[in-house]
C-alpha cells in the first residue's frame, strides 16, 4: 500500500490547511502541489527521475510530506500574521490570543530536526527499491537467471 503524500501533509496540520483552503485569497491547492513536487526533487536529487507516487517507498513518501509541510509553513505564517489578532486591551485588561505563527515555527523546527535524521534512511530505502526492481527473476527470453548472479547484483540485504 502506498502513502498518499497529499493526505500525509493534511494530517500534519489539518486545521491550518482547512483555514488556508477556505480563504479565497490564498491559492493553497496550487501551493501544496508545488511544494510536494519541490520536496520530491529535493529527495530524488533534482536531476533524477521521480517515480509515480505509488512507486515511492513509504518512508520516502513520509519524508516528502514532512518536507512539503516545512516548505508550506512560511505561507501559513504569513497568512496568520496578516489575519490574526494577537491581543486586545479592553477595560484595562489585556487579552492574549493563541499565537498560531509561533506554533507553526515550533512545528517547522520539529519537522526540520526529524527530516535531517530521516533523509539518509529515505535515500537508502529508495536505493534498495531501485536495485530490487532492476534485477529480473526470469530473463526476457524465458530462460532461468543464474541465482548466484542475481544474488551478486542484489548485494547484501
Amino acid at each position: 500500500m502506498s502513502v498518499d503524500i497529499s493526505g500525509a501533509v493534511t494530517a500534519t496540520w489539518p486545521t491550518t490547511e482547512s483555514t488556508l483552503t477556505a480563504d479565497s485569497t490564498v491559492d493553497y491547492a496550487t501551493q501544496k502541489t508545488a511544494m510536494i513536487t519541490k520536496a520530491k526533487r529535493l529527495l530524488y536529487g533534482g536531476t533524477g527521475t521521480i517515480p509515480a507516487e505509488v512507486d515511492i517507498p513509504d518512508l520516502a513518501a513520509y519524508w516528502i510530506a514532512d518536507q512539503a509541510c516545512v516548505l508550506l509553513i512560511p505561507l501559513a505564517i504569513d497568512y496568520y500574521m496578516n489575519k490574526q489578532r494577537l491581543s486586545d486591551a479592553k477595560e484595562g485588561a489585556t487579552i492574549s490570543y493563541y499565537d498560531k505563527a509561533r506554533t507553526l515555527k515550533d512545528l517547522r523546527t520539529e519537522l526540520e530536526a526529524s527530516l535531517a535524521g530521516d533523509k539518509t534512511e529515505a535515500l537508502d530505502v529508495i536505493s534498495a527499491s531501485e536495485v530490487l526492481d532492476d534485477i529480473p527473476a526470469v530473463s526476457v527470453a524465458g530462460l532461468m537467471v543464474d541465482p548466484l548472479q542475481r544474488a551478486m547484483e542484489r548485494g547484501p540485504l
